[in-house]
């Protein structure tokens, strides 16, 4: 025969919750788990949300970057110096703005919205790339030739 002392040393060990939650029965437990389930679901999928600004499409400038060679980031960052410094946040008002100097134009024809000197340079160097597929280097004809890029 063995004792209840005995006993207790199978009974499996409960999670560190109130006693209260273990005298409901097993049906609400179940229930409210499943709604805490679904509260945390909807929650993270709000967040995506936010996080990609409801626009599936439109890339996240500081991830689409962070998958780019290192190279290729360099590049643009040489290229940045030539054109501006290296200042991307450049307007001097002479039709060009950023730290690629881009134009107002070819900045809209790649997405951009505002000014490109008020974007930040993840999403330049996004946009430049955009502009790259379409014109290749010689949407920055001097720097790209002082720099040796070629198409």
């Amino acid at each position: 025969m063995t004792d209840d002392s005995d006993r207790s040393k199978h009974i499996p060990a409960r999670a560190p919750l109130p006693d209260a939650w273990w005298d409901l029965p097993l049906l609400t437990r179940r229930q409210i788990a499943a709604a805490v389930a679904v509260v945390l679901v909807l929650g993270v999928g709000w967040l995506t949300m936010l996080w990609t600004s409801g626009d599936s499409s439109e890339p996240i400038p500081a991830l689409y970057v962070a998958e780019l060679p290192l190279g290729r980031v360099a590049t643009w960052d040489r290229l940045a110096e030539c054109e501006s410094s290296g200042r991307w946040d450049l307007d001097t008002g002479n039709g060009f703005a950023g730290g690629l100097q881009f134009t107002q134009s070819s900045w809209i024809e790649v997405g951009g919205a505002g000014s490109p000197a008020a974007a930040s340079r993840d999403e330049q160097i996004m946009r430049a790339e955009f502009l790259y597929e379409r014109q290749g280097w010689d949407a920055w004809p001097s720097c790209s030739t002082q720099l040796g890029l070629s198409n």
